[in-house]
């Protein structure tokens, strides 16, 4: 082969390698030119402006809880299974943070998350022997949010509230998981929701004992039953501690992911105890 078609042939093997590389070259440099633009532009609005959340506005948008709780899955025809753990709940006001609690008129609502973590107490169980035997997981957990609404009166000796709360919630006992693996993310339910209040105290309307209701008004597949109690204790006189106890039941579907049975019904309850702090809701 001559000097002349080395060159030719040559020639062609760059440009054939190349010519694709070019427009992913000037792609690149367009996509670096865009994210160098949105930098600059979220590194000057974020060098303008800044959030302040004062210790006031944590006092009054804020109540959080922390208890020992304890709760149970029992299917239909089954044993039940326990597990017990720590209670943690943050619950954010809206309306309400803004609202003057010496008004007549009432309202109460918030965003909430609350979060059970703890261990199972059966014994666990297990497939296989020797080396080749599979324990259950002890690691249960439950979990709710949503958002609570509710409006009412108020006056110094008593008040009564009335509302709606939008709940999604799970749980798992063990490997015992509910929902069930085919069925939703979360069980979601509308139960309505009252409070009644009694003050203690005549010189200080914010120590009062509260006990607050929730029940759906039926169940279904895709709404099961919920029902909840809980009272609270003023531990302070400024309205700010509180001693709280809850129990919680509620009816749907759970499947047991260890032996992989079939969904069964199921009945959900809880207890707990714990210091709720925060404002006067």
């Amino acid at each position: 082969m001559s000097e002349l078609t080395t060159i030719v042939v040559g020639r062609c093997i760059v440009t054939a390698i190349t010519s694709p590389i070019k427009p992913i070259a000037e792609n690149l440099k367009k996509i670096l030119l865009l994210l160098f633009s949105l930098l600059l532009l979220v590194g000057a609005v974020s060098g303008q402006h800044y959030i302040y959340v004062s210790e006031e506005g944590v006092r009054r948008f804020l109540r959080v809880d922390i208890g020992y709780t304890q709760w149970t899955h029992q299917q239909q025809d089954s044993a039940v299974r326990m597990a017990r753990g720590i209670h943690l709940l943050n619950e954010v006001k809206i309306i309400s943070g803004f609202w003057n609690t010496d008004w007549a008129v009432t309202v109460h609502d918030a965003f909430y998350l609350s979060l059970d973590m703890g261990l199972l107490a059966n014994k666990q169980h297990i497939t296989g022997s020797g080396a080749e035997a599979e324990k259950e997981s002890k690691f249960s957990t439950s979990v709710n949010m949503g958002y609570l609404a509710m409006a009412g009166y108020r006056e110094k000796k008593w008040a009564a509230l009335a509302g709606i709360d939008f709940r999604w919630r799970s749980s798992r006992v063990g490997e015992l998981t509910m929902p069930n693996l085919n069925g939703p993310l979360l069980n979601f339910s509308m139960p309505l929701v009252g409070r009644l209040e009694y003050g203690m105290s005549k010189s200080n309307p914010d120590f009062r004992v509260m006990l607050t209701g929730w029940s759906t008004l039926g169940a279904s597949d895709t709404r099961p039953l919920y029902q909840s109690l809980r009272l609270e204790f003023p531990l302070s006189l400024e309205g700010r501690t509180w001693l709280c106890a809850m129990f919680t039941k509620q009816e749907a579907l759970s499947e047991d992911v260890f032996y992989f049975t079939a969904p069964s019904p199921t009945v959900f309850n809880q207890w707990m105890i714990g210091i709720r702090i925060g404002n006067l809701p």
